[in-house]
């Protein structure tokens, strides 16, 4: 079972790789396998946005947990922008950016300005919204996306 909090763990250690250049062929590996799964609930849902909970089979497959609201939460994206920081594979995490920025900007922002939560990623093209924007989406979650993009 995971939780979208978690997916801050393979960023940390991709922040160890790059403090310690000789932890990261022990590090690595599984930090990456972890933000795979994290990805691949994003990429789970008709709305390419992960929900709260979700459970990664022992085949890699996704499924969703009981509460499907996104919060706009920056963990991921902060994750993939360490770990592109990390890894030699840049490409890779670029795509992933690219795919959640997407939906983020596809689903998440209201009209005259902000973002909302949403209340199920199950409902595409247009899933229910919260009327909420916690503070950290402009301080974390958009900053990862810029910093990632910027790059």
């Amino acid at each position: 079972r995971a939780t979208h909090l978690a997916c801050f763990w393979p960023g940390l250690r991709a922040l160890e790789a790059l403090a310690d250049p000789q932890a990261a062929s022990t590090v690595l590996p599984l930090a990456e396998r972890l933000l795979d799964a994290c990805v691949a609930a994003y990429d789970a849902t008709p709305t390419n946005l992960a929900p709260e909970a979700w459970h990664v089979n022992d085949d890699g497959s996704v499924k969703l947990g009981a509460n499907l609201r996104h919060l706009l939460r920056p963990e991921t994206i902060e994750s993939v922008f360490w770990m592109y920081r990390a890894t030699r594979k840049k490409q890779k995490w670029l795509d992933a950016a690219a795919r959640l920025w997407a939906a983020f900007r596809r689903y998440a922002p209201v009209a005259g300005g902000g973002l909302a939560t949403l209340g199920d990623v199950r409902k595409a093209p247009r899933p229910p919204r919260v009327d909420k924007m916690d503070s950290w989406v402009f301080s974390e979650t958009l900053k990862y996306f810029y910093l990632i993009f910027d790059d």
